[in-house]
């Protein structure tokens, strides 16, 4: 691949369940990974997509994957190699649902509890902290309500505090260029 090309391309490792999705890309390449999803949640990837690509964006995906029915997000270019142009959809956002795959199970309030009374726990969980603010990709924990309870990483990059107005919801936070259309 020529050093111009490369230039251009976004290369990285990303968790498709976890990672937040890039946006205003105007290609995804993603062959071959949809078929080790259920349905449901490629269902959940392809509105991602939806997303993520530009109007007009091309998705290419594997020989033995398609985007569903996923209520006609895409147009096929070429049916035979998987090769699909974003459509407009009205009303369409990014799902809020924070991951696709297996969570963990969180800790029972006596063992949370537990944990908290060693000392040694204290100073963990604070290198832990220090280490995911650092180092870690931005991020936001939200409530019910998408009310942020705790920013993560270099998250002042994609928020700011709203101008005349009370409402601290993670959507308003969120920079302008960063909304949903």
């Amino acid at each position: 691949m020529s050093k111009t090309l490369r230039e251009m391309c976004v290369f990285s490792a990303h968790d498709l369940t976890g990672h937040p999705p890039f946006i205003r890309m105007d290609l995804i390449s993603c062959r071959n990974i949809l078929i080790y999803f259920k349905p449901a949640q490629q269902a959940e990837l392809i509105r991602t997509f939806h997303f993520a690509i530009n109007p007009g964006g091309l998705l290419l995906l594997g020989q033995s994957e398609s985007v569903g029915a996923t209520g006609g997000l895409f147009e096929a270019i070429d049916p035979a190699v998987k090769l699909f142009r974003r459509r407009a959809a009205a009303g369409a956002r990014m799902a809020r649902t924070p991951r696709l795959g297996p969570t963990e199970q969180l800790p029972r309030p006596a063992a949370a509890r537990a944990a908290q009374a060693d000392p040694a726990h204290g100073l963990v969980e604070h290198c832990r902290s220090l280490m995911l603010d650092a180092y870690g990709p931005p991020g936001v924990l939200v409530d019910g309500a998408f009310a942020p309870l705790h920013f993560f990483g270099a998250s002042r990059r994609y928020f700011s505090l709203p101008v005349a107005s009370a409402d601290f919801s993670v959507f308003s936070l969120c920079l302008p260029e960063l909304r949903g259309r």
